[in-house]
């Protein structure tokens, strides 16, 4: 459940942002 939680919020955050932070989206989520 966490799992899936964790996906939609990556998800959110990637949509309000370009691709080109995506690296610090996964440092930030993790």
């Amino acid at each position: 459940m966490a799992e899936s939680i964790n996906r939609l919020y990556k998800t959110e955050v990637i949509h309000r942002r370009s691709w080109k932070n995506w690296t610090k989206v996964e440092l930030a989520t993790l």
